[in-house]
Parts: structure tokens; sequence; C-alpha cells
């Protein structure tokens, strides 16, 4: 197939299963990026699309250290100062809770994947603190396969979505969330091709000085790298006034990555995942919300700011969002997107924090039986 024929496909698909999501979010939340990644899967099962392309292989390397850099490009980090301090704390807590989890899901995994849990709970764990995004930079740092990548992601969004509505019905229990004094609507600007070139910029500049800094340095790959510089270079004051559209261009780039895993994975072998791949997320999603229930009771916490921060980490920022306007809770939205962003620019750090922590608990512990590898 022809590069320019299967960008074609690579977009329609992409547009069409974002349009569903947007048409169904209401009633029920599907998300468009793993519904894309669906759809993939299916078209090169069938041989509508080849299994491997060279584009495939230009999106995982090249377009997606852009995409990372343009979604910390847009974190403010003085914005952090003007969140609630009890949300804060709760925010804390609902990290701990993730790390705690994945690293308890990765002793448990390792009855079936020895020493390779750790790869997939800090993938996990990674998703469950910032989102999609930063469980593909697990998976590209730690060479986790396609095919296990697919099938954890797949099950990933379904907790996402399920945690989601249990999250807006804790936080509706008790509390009147109607916010009066936001009432007045203001329209954001509509980005200008100035602001788009500079954007497209700054992203390479980051993932140039993070490539140089892996090679003069080393110590750290080079997508923590990217995480670092494009959260520092984000906070220049002349840079922050025109990167507000970074976060959604670098959603957009990485949507051609994801249709490009759901491509190259192998139908056969996702029917042949091991159980980890789906007890795994559910470990630390309870986990993660045992300690944000018991956190937000015991400290007296608002239930919708526990259930936003719960949301942001679990979700990211789009469905904490979500949480927030379902309960017409609208200053609650620039909290959601903030704790969302952070999420995003710390959760690679913490991935590979627990995937070393993980590995060593394994080790130390000891696993047993016959683990399947993933490497």
């Amino acid at each position: 197939m022809g590069a320019e024929i299967l960008i074609l496909v690579i977009l329609a698909t992409s547009a069409l299963c974002l349009a569903i999501e947007k048409q169904v979010a209401w009633w029920i939340h599907i998300n468009g990026i793993c519904l894309t990644i669906l759809v993939a899967l299916f078209l090169s099962a069938i041989g509508v699309i080849p299994h491997h392309h060279f584009l495939y292989d230009f999106f995982s390397t090249r377009t997606t250290p852009m995409a990372i850099a343009m979604l910390l490009l847009s974190l403010n980090i003085r914005e952090i100062a003007y969140l609630p301090r009890f949300f804060l704390w709760i925010y804390g807590a609902g990290i701990c809770g993730s790390v705690l989890g994945a690293i308890i899901a990765a002793m448990v995994g390792s009855m079936d994947l020895g020493l390779d849990a750790a790869k997939l709970a800090a993938q996990l764990g990674a998703s469950y603190i910032g989102g999609g995004e930063n469980a593909v930079a697990m998976k590209v740092i730690l060479a986790i396969p396609n095919e296990l990548f697919v099938g954890s992601f797949a099950v990933d969004n379904v907790l996402t979505s399920l945690w989601m509505f249990m999250a807006i019905m804790y936080a509706g229990s008790r509390f009147s969330l109607v916010d009066t004094s936001s009432d007045r609507k203001t329209a954001d600007p509509a980005p200008n091709i100035l602001e788009i070139v500079f954007i497209g910029f700054l992203a390479l500049l980051v993932v140039q000085v993070a490539t140089w800094l892996t090679a003069t340095v080393g110590m750290l790959h080079r997508y923590l790298y990217i995480s670092g510089v494009a959260v520092a270079i984000g906070q220049i004051s002349f840079v922050q006034r025109h990167v507000r559209f970074a976060y959604p261009l670098g959603v957009i780039l990485f949507i051609p990555f994801f249709f490009s895993i759901g491509a190259m994975s192998d139908f056969a072998s996702l029917a042949q995942l091991p159980w980890a791949a789906l007890y795994m997320p559910m470990v630390i999603v309870i986990v993660h919300g045992t300690v944000m229930l018991t956190c937000g009771h015991y400290f007296k916490i608002p239930r919708h700011y526990v259930a936003v921060a719960s949301q942001s980490l679990i979700g990211g920022p789009s469905t904490a969002v979500a949480v927030a306007q379902a309960k017409n809770w609208r200053s609650g939205i620039p909290i959601a997107i903030i704790a969302g962003i952070l999420g995003y620019a710390i959760a690679n750090f913490c991935g590979m924090g627990i995937y070393h922590i993980a590995r060593f608990m394994i080790t130390l512990w000891g696993y047993h039986g016959h683990p399947q590898s993933i490497s």
C-alpha cells in the first residue's frame, strides 16, 4: 500500500473514531484513541492495511517525541500554587495510591510474567498518574511488545470509563456543585499559523536538546529528558503566551502512533495474552481507589475534589473535566486541567521508579512457577 493511501486511511479512521466518541460521550464513554487502535487492529487482521510499513516506524520514532514535548509545554507550574491545598494533599495521596497499586500488581503479576511484570506495572502506573501518552513512553523505554500494550491498554480504557462513572456518582452523593461565580462565558481565541509554527519549533528544539543530553550526559532515557526539558522551557513567560494550543496539537500527533500500534499487533497473539494483562490494571485501580477514599474520608476532603483528583490521575485531564462538567462545577474545570497536565509531567519519572522498585521487590521476594516472558 502506498504511503498516501495509508495516510488517507489513518486520517479517515481517526476522524471517524473521534466523531463516534464525541457523539456518544454524553451517555456512554468510548475512548476515541482506544477505538482507533482496535479498528486498526481489525483492518490489519483482514488485510486491508499492511502489518508493517515504514510510516509506522516514522510515527514511533519521529512524531511521538514531539507529541510528548507539546503536551508538556502547556504546563505552567505557577498555576499549581492556585490549587486548594487540600486538593494537592488528596492529589498526592492518589499518586501514592497508583504507585503502591502498581508495585502490588507487579508482585501479583510476577506469577505469570516473572520479572517482566515490572514492565507492565510501569506502563500501567504511568497511565494511572498521567495518561495513555505516558504509557506509550514506558512502552518505548522498556520495549514492551505491541500485543501486550494493546491488550492492557484496552483494559485500561474500560477501567477508566468505569472509574469516571463511579467518580461522578461519588461526587454527587452529598454535594451541590452548581457554581454561579462564572456564568459569563468567554471564547478562547482561535489558533493562528504563527503559534502553530512556533509550537512545532519548540517541540523539535526540546527533542534535539534531549537527544544531545542523552548522548553527552546519559543516565536517563531520552523520553525522560524530553519531559524535563519541555516543562522547563514551558515556564518561560514568552513561551507561555504562545503555547496555548500545544496540548491539542500533541494529542493530534499521537493519533497516528496509536493507529500504528494497532496495525502492527498480531490478533492471534492478543488471544494468547497472559491473565496478568487483565488483572494487573484492576489491582492498581482498586488500590488507588482505596487510598483515595480512605484519605478523603479521614481528612474530611469534599467529595467533588476527591473525585476530580482521582479522575485526573486515572483518566487524565479530559475525563477529569468530564467529571466536573457532569456536576456543573465550572470552577473545577481549570483544576482538572492543571492536575491532569501535571500528571503528564511526572508520570514518566514515576513509571521508571515503579519499574525499578517493582523489579527489586520481585527479585527479593522471588517469583514461582513458569513465567511467560514479554521481552
